[in-house]
């Protein structure tokens, strides 16, 4: 906020069985890196999900999440 960044960033996000994401992948750039790596360390540290279900049990699961930035 200090810097007046905004911007969108493209995540892709390896969910594992128990909702963490076990890896984070930038697919598109906001144009700002301190921006992509926030995202990307917010998303592996904080964020769970709801896993994915296949014959009525959790499996990893790969999906792509916009993180937007705005002031």
């Amino acid at each position: 906020m200090r810097a007046g960044l905004s911007g969108m960033v493209e995540l892709e996000i390896l969910v594992g069985v128990d909702g963490r994401a076990l890896d984070v992948r930038i697919v598109k750039s906001s144009g700002h890196r301190v921006l992509d790596q926030a995202a990307r360390r917010t998303v592996l540290s904080k964020w769970t999900f709801v896993p994915a279900m296949r014959d009525g049990r959790a499996v990893e699961a790969v999906g792509r999440v916009p993180v937007v930035f705005t002031l």
